[in-house]
């Protein structure tokens, strides 16, 4: 299976990398529309303001198969739930066609449990989720996808590298009015939908790599929302099945092949 394009784009959405920058600050002040900006602002400072929360997510992926020689597009899906707890803990159950995993985040350890696999690895965490996904990007190769909405400074992050910056207006996802902007820079498109109101969240985005003449794309429908519930400590310990083999690299486990250019 040719998965080139569609790790692009998950490692696009977990880092919020591979953007170069071109034009000089007045050309991209021009292409920058302030609307888009404070909206991006409004969510990243509410969103990294939640001490405890969990939401599901729908998620669509482009992937690419081979088949007599040629490679044919096609989609696959996933149905994840995450559930936070500021600064180090995380939890995230993750059904899909390519992959069930669980993970865990406590206690300065994370945890990884792959049951198609059947193995589990594990690494030492930072002090905070933010940089512990860092971590695990450098160091073992392997992104989070949906890592980037956790950042507290995702604002400042996507601002530094995007070109273009525009505000589509308020559009309806699945019924609940939010606020649709775009942020674009070499290779990648990014579009977010943001919850009208007082409590800015994240609802749907989508990210298109441009660099690829079929375009790929990532897309996320985020749900049920929770940030004020209590979560008890108990949920974040590494629950492995017995008899599940331990494996050392976590890109093997992910299964991320390396790509030559």
């Amino acid at each position: 299976m040719n998965r080139y394009s569609m790790i692009r784009i998950v490692a696009a959405i977990a880092c919020v990398c591979g953007w170069a920058l071109t034009a000089s600050s007045a050309e991209r002040e021009a292409r920058v529309e302030d609307e888009a900006v404070l909206k991006l602002k409004a969510m990243s400072a509410f969103v990294g303001g939640l001490k405890s929360f969990r939401f599901q997510t729908d998620e669509t992926l482009d992937g690419a198969t081979e088949f007599h020689g040629k490679d044919l597009k096609v989609q696959y899906s996933t149905r994840r739930t995450v559930s936070v707890m500021r600064p180090d803990k995380m939890l995230i159950s993750l059904q899909g066609d390519i992959s069930q995993r669980m993970l865990w985040l406590q206690a300065g350890r994370l945890t990884v449990f792959d049951s198609n696999a059947g193995a589990w690895s594990t690494m030492a965490a930072m002090d905070t989720l933010e940089a512990t996904m860092l971590a695990v990007r450098d160091q073992a190769g392997m992104v989070l996808p949906l890592g980037a909405l956790i950042f507290g400074d995702l604002s400042e992050r996507i601002q530094k590298r995007a070109e273009y910056a525009l505000y589509l207006g308020k559009h309806d996802v699945r019924g609940q009015p939010a606020h649709h902007v775009l942020f674009a820079g070499a290779g990648y498109t990014w579009q977010l939908w943001i919850a009208d109101g007082d409590r800015p969240l994240p609802i749907k985005f989508v990210v298109t790599d441009t660099s690829t003449p079929t375009q790929p794309q990532y897309s996320i429908w985020i749900r049920d929302w929770d940030s004020n519930l209590r979560l008890e400590e108990s949920l974040f310990e590494a629950d492995v099945p017995k008899g599940a083999k331990r494996v050392d690299a976590l890109p093997v486990l992910f299964g991320l092949p390396v790509v030559d250019e």
